[in-house]
């Protein structure tokens, strides 16, 4: 019987692939990827791009009692998480010198799997495939397909790499496998050939856990490899916001433009429209390069007049908390006062005066609380201004540092989806530390995004 978590479509006679030495079992190898995703993959947003290649005993790919950990321990795998997220590459990086790994880079753009197996003779799959034993088996893992333009059609494809791989461990145990089809591929009625090319060099397996597929080429057979997944969360490095330079970006903004003290900090929300290039990899906000025309002073005074709390400029906006002049209560929120009327609000101005090559970020201290700003009936929600956002290209980002206090006893599942259907959803709570959300479809909310469950109750208080 297979495993309830791998399902292998097709009654096959074996599962032996074409130039292998001995079976691959599909459950191990489904562990191996299962620990990559959940230990090395950055999680600066939803399924961001990588690719790693290890050395491992080849029991590690045909018995599934096996343990990954004992030749890629989890503190192993976070320092090669850390170097990736960072921007940097993975070559021989742990301990044990059995790991390459890399992100796809923007300026030039290179894809994660030509970096690791170019140049042909100095590559890092090289001076991988030199410090490996024959007896053990290569796992070459792209968390997305191989791009076709890029990898397989180019002069520079990655076929010559797959071939040098290929050629210097002939016979031995050599696996490639991919999780998702890349999102640019997806319209291509003959990515089946084009894939195909890569399983004549190396076996090719595609394995999606997460939907219970694990999908195997066997010699030249295509096994229900292509079926549709298609996602708007997949990272494209040229139209996603980097997750460090907006942890910079955040705390540019609470060190210039914070209500309150640091004891008693006070509700504001920001939002900017910037050059993309300013929310990509290695940019560091300064005064003398980011917002230069914005007075901070200005800002400040604008937002704490409570009876206004509204600043509008060419590149950013601002707003805390404005008064009811009758009762004398705090009663617009400031994401309702920058996102509100959503046809002509001060968001929508804003986005207007950028139209392409853009980064649009929306920071607000707090939360947006769940009883107005995503209460989908009220007349003061934000959502379908977040709608009219959707709308706007470039890069995007909705970014929250604390919980609203009155919200932190409740489930925020639901009510944070609300905002990630429309916009990506960040928390960044320091400058070191920010998280993307996630929440896409049916993947739940990041636990790093939500209030922490309450204590549970002892015998005691029971």
């Amino acid at each position: 019987m297979v495993p309830s978590r791998i399902l292998i479509f097709l009654c096959l006679p074996h599962l032996c692939v074409q130039g292998i030495q001995g079976n691959v079992n599909t459950a191990a190898l489904a562990k191996m990827i299962k620990y990559f995703d959940d230990n090395v993959q950055p999680k600066t947003m939803s399924d961001v791009q990588y690719a790693i290649a290890i050395s491992v005993p080849q029991s590690q790919c045909t018995d599934e009692k096996s343990d990954i950990q004992t030749v890629f321990t989890k503190e192993d795998a976070k320092n090669v998480r850390n170097i990736l997220t960072r921007g940097e590459k993975c070559v021989l990086c742990t301990p044990s010198q059995n790991v390459i790994a890399a992100r796809p880079t923007p300026k030039p753009v290179e894809h994660s799997e030509h970096f690791l197996l170019f140049p042909v003779g100095n590559s890092p799959m090289d001076k991988l495939l030199a410090k490996t034993d024959q007896n053990s088996s290569i796992v070459f893992y792209s968390y997305n397909s191989p791009c076709v333009t890029r990898c397989i059609q180019r002069d520079d494809n990655i076929l010559d790499g797959l071939s040098n791989w290929k050629n210097i461990r002939k016979e031995k145990m050599n696996v490639f496998v991919f999780k998702k089809i890349w999102h640019k591929d997806t319209w291509r009625k003959d990515l089946d050939k084009e894939l195909l090319q890569i399983d004549a060099i190396v076996p090719l397996y595609r394995c999606d856990i997460s939907n219970n597929k694990f999908t195997v080429f066997l010699s030249g057979l295509l096994l229900l490899f292509l079926l549709p997944d298609r996602t708007e969360s997949v990272e494209d490095t040229e139209d996603t916001v980097d997750i460090n330079t907006l942890a910079r970006i955040i705390n540019f903004f609470e060190q210039n433009y914070k209500r309150g003290t640091e004891k008693n900090p006070r509700q504001y929300a920001i939002a900017i429209n910037v050059p993309k290039e300013q929310c990509q990899q290695n940019f560091f906000p300064e005064k003398n390069n980011f917002l230069t025309q914005v007075n901070a002073v200005k800002v400040k005074k604008a937002i704490n007049n409570d009876l206004k709390a509204l600043y509008q400029g060419k590149e950013l906006i601002a707003a805390g908390t404005k008064k009811d002049v009758v009762e004398q209560q705090f009663k617009m929120h400031s994401e309702f006062l920058l996102l509100n009327p959503a046809g002509n609000s001060p968001m929508s101005k804003l986005l207007k005066k950028r139209k392409e090559d853009g980064c649009s970020v929306f920071y607000t201290f707090n939360s947006p609380c769940v009883n107005t700003c995503l209460n989908a009936i009220g007349r003061h929600n934000i959502l379908d201004a977040l709608e009219n956002w959707k709308q706007h290209d470039g890069i995007k980002a909705f970014v929250f540092r604390n919980f609203w206090r009155y919200d932190t006893d409740k489930d925020l599942q639901d009510d944070f989806k609300q905002i990630v259907a429309h916009v990506p959803l960040f928390r960044c709570e320091s400058e070191n530390e920010c998280y993307a959300c996630k929440g896409e479809g049916n993947t739940p909310i990041d636990k790093h995004c939500l209030p922490p469950p309450p204590p549970k109750k002892t015998n005691i208080e029971l």
